[in-house]
């Protein structure tokens, strides 16, 4: 029997604490400290573009959708300009003219450089290839740079890398060989083995053709050939 009565604040004295014993032997954990950023750390702009672009749940007539928060805003803006609002109207026109501004800005000087690679580079490979019938195509060929001088549009109509000129090669060869046997198999239109080798091949296309949906006859196809 206790000698004395076990109940609130008086625990039997096996599990008691001995004197002196702290409870917590290892002491309280301690919260982690809040660190200034370093020198090179830009925290507050990555915090500005994760709230930006946090998710937003809005209404839509009956429907909920979840815009980003920047999109909800630059909406507000706008409904408040086309309501006839001029502060937030004059806001909307200036950030739309400097967007569009950089827009042209950096499209034009995308057209620069493509003008000055296609002429360079097309210049030097033609010299390098005089010296060396050898010398590989340089990625991008300038004769794939497609430059329209009424519209100022440039394409790009081959790989830009060498990864995916081996991609391109691949496709050019998988063509060429289900344009041979359809033209085979027209002319013996009962043989199985064309059959089974056409669909083989045109599988095999429709696979690369993920792999390089932009995929188009690249024009310095017809001068290596």
């Amino acid at each position: 029997m206790a000698d004395y009565d076990i109940g609130y604040k008086k625990p039997p004295k096996r599990s008691r604490f001995k004197k002196g014993q702290s409870g917590n032997p290892l002491g309280r954990p301690k919260g982690q400290k809040q660190v200034a950023p370093a020198a090179h750390e830009e925290r507050m702009k990555t915090l500005v573009m994760q709230e930006a672009y946090r998710l937003i749940e809005v209404s839509d007539g009956e429907k909920t959708t979840k815009l980003p928060l920047i999109q909800l805003l630059l909406r507000t803006m706008g409904v408040s300009a086309a309501k006839g609002g001029s502060r937030p109207m004059r806001y909307f026109m200036e950030l739309l003219r400097s967007i569009e501004e950089e827009n042209s800005a950096a499209y034009s000087a995308y057209i620069k450089q493509m003008i000055d690679y296609k002429v360079d580079v097309g210049r030097e490979f033609e010299r390098r290839k005089k010296l060396d019938p050898d010398e590989p195509d340089p990625v991008p060929h300038p004769d794939d740079i497609i430059i329209n001088s009424h519209t100022g549009k440039v394409e790009v109509r081959g790989p830009m890398t060498k990864e995916d000129e081996v991609w391109w090669d691949r496709i050019e060869a998988t063509e060429a060989e289900i344009a041979e046997l359809t033209a085979m198999l027209e002319a013996d239109p009962k043989n199985k083995f064309l059959k089974s080798e056409l669909a083989h091949e045109r599988k095999l296309r429709d696979i690369l053709a993920r792999a390089v949906p932009d995929y188009r006859p690249r024009p310095s196809r017809r001068k290596r050939i």
